[in-house]
């Protein structure tokens, strides 16, 4: 992809294949990205380990947060990154007395949620979101494509034959693994997408509807199962000594069927999905994770894994803060969950939050005391997220008791533990609620703030009443609970192509973009 600013060393070394002379080295060295490094075992590996830090830390640090900020899960008052200054400006606040608070009239800009978008998305604003985001999940298409290259061409594996073929099984399900996930960040995120399979010196401008982008999700997913039962053979390669979980064939299977349930459910709204999704929702969500201890990780450079990656940590260093309707969820019923939040008042630009309950911090509350403090990681996918997809599945399919079952199996996890009685018969506010609290910080917030139409405008209808919002009163100047309040939204539910790639990779003239709008 031509938009891409930053290319690892292996992505380097295809570059050097397409402009280099016959006469290339034969020399291989691991340590420098000659041509055909990625031709040898050594080198394969590396290629298969730097696909986690395609985008330097920017999936869980910027691209989750936004995701967390536009549902209203968490907010942040910054601009570096153009933290929810842009993505999270809400249209209206109506409080308890009637009485209105709009962000937009009172910004000296005036600019509605979609208007700051379009103007941020400016190849020359690097911070602008659009970008960033696309760029990732194309930098990671282009990695695992290297890999792919290589396997086609011939890898040097040591070993016997039969070894040699089961290594080469496992590495092309880990390039077909990452770009499932890659071509399912932009199908649930963007209203067009292209699909690139080929090496990193081509691209194309057929784009493609986000329905199509999803399709081919689902489709490198299928490739990736072909081969997983050989993951084995290379999972102490390619997953970090670090990560607190435990990657294997059989637990890589379980978290590709969880995600392809969720390109499902998540890529349509909730009234679209019928009674063929909510079935094969339910068959892949069978097969997907019953447990974290298996779930798939982002990785971090940190080597204790505890800084950078774990919600104690990102809830410490406040780069975001939970919203009220965040805590709101979590004080209902006497949720065990509210203590890990005290009402401090934190102002943002969207509305009025709680913050971390610093003086009580999460490391030293359950489950995340003790020996427990490393296992509050991000998850790529998870066990709770699997539960909570079966929930849905049997309340489309007519079966409250038994969608009543996963919620309570989600309340009683390790990383729960909601401690409230258990649930007879669940409803959709039952299950929006466990998805907003068991899945906080797990970058899902806006999907299913989209899926759930809160996202429309006043005048389309959307909205979401009787929510916790903090009003800073002008008196007294102390921020106030209004527990009864309603927030309109209007956010952009199907973003555009960045800039960076249609300035130079234009879109042609008779494609229109579904914003979903």
């Amino acid at each position: 992809m031509k938009l891409l600013k930053k290319i690892s060393a292996a992505s380097l070394a295809v570059i050097l294949v397409v402009t280099a002379c016959d006469n290339a080295l034969d020399v291989n060295n691991p340590n420098e990205p000659t041509p055909d490094i990625v031709l040898t075992e050594e080198g394969l590996k590396r290629q298969a380990t730097g696909i986690y830090d395609a985008g330097d830390g920017w999936l869980e640090w910027v691209f989750w947060q936004y995701h967390e900020h536009m549902g209203d899960n968490s907010v942040a008052p910054w601009v570096n990154f153009n933290f929810n200054r842009y993505h999270g400006n809400v249209e209206l606040i109506v409080y308890n007395d009637g009485s209105e608070w709009s962000p937009v009239n009172q910004s000296n800009d005036g600019r509605t949620q979609a208007e700051w978008l379009e103007f941020i998305n400016d190849r020359n604003n690097s911070a602008g979101g659009f970008e960033q985001e696309w760029a990732w999940a194309y930098q990671v298409q282009n990695e695992a494509n290297i890999m792919l290259n290589a396997l086609d061409e011939g890898v040097g594996f040591l070993g016997t034959e039969a070894v040699a073929t089961q290594k080469e099984e496992a590495y092309r399900a880990w390039a077909h693994f990452w770009k499932g996930y890659a071509y399912s960040r932009i199908g649930l995120l963007h209203s067009q997408g292209l699909i690139v399979n080929e090496s990193i010196s081509s691209t194309n401008n057929d784009y493609v509807t986000r329905q199509e982008i999803i399709a081919e999700s689902q489709r490198q997913f299928d490739l990736a199962l072909q081969t997983i039962s050989s993951f084995d053979a290379i999972a102490a390669d390619v997953v970090p000594a670090i990560f607190p979980t435990n990657l294997t064939a059989a637990s890589m299977e379980q978290n590709i069927n969880t995600l392809k349930a969720r390109n499902i459910l998540l890529s349509k709204f909730r009234d679209e999905l019928t009674n063929a999704d909510f079935t094969e929702i339910k068959a892949l969500a069978e097969n997907g994770l019953t447990s974290n201890a298996g779930a798939f990780l982002i990785d971090t450079d940190n080597a204790t894994f505890n800084n950078t990656v774990t919600y104690p940590w990102r809830m410490a260093n406040l780069w975001s803060a939970p919203s009220a309707r965040l805590v709101q969820v979590m004080n209902k019923n006497g949720d065990a969950r509210s203590a890990r939040f005290v009402n401090n008042g934190f102002a943002t630009f969207q509305n009025r939050v709680t913050q971390p309950n610093v003086n009580t911090p999460w490391a030293a509350l359950p489950p995340y005391s003790g020996t427990n403090v490393g296992d509050s990681p991000m998850f790529f996918a998870s066990a709770e997220e699997n539960e909570l997809m079966l929930a849905e599945a049997e309340l489309g399919l007519g079966n409250p008791n038994v969608a009543a079952t996963h919620i309570n199996n989600v309340r009683n996890m390790p990383l729960q533990q909601a401690g409230l009685p258990d649930l007879l018969l669940a409803t959709e506010q039952d299950l929006r609620d466990e998805r907003r609290a068991a899945l906080f910080m797990r970058g899902l917030a806006f999907y299913d703030a989209r899926r759930f139409n809160e996202l429309k405008s006043r005048a389309d209808g959307g909205g979401v009443s009787d929510v916790w919002v903090y009003r800073l009163d002008s008196g007294t100047q102390q921020l106030v609970l209004e527990d009864s309040s309603t927030i309109y939204y209007n956010f952009v539910e199907f973003w555009d192509v960045p800039d960076a790639e249609t300035d130079f990779n234009a879109i042609p003239g008779d494609q229109t973009p579904d914003t979903g709008n």
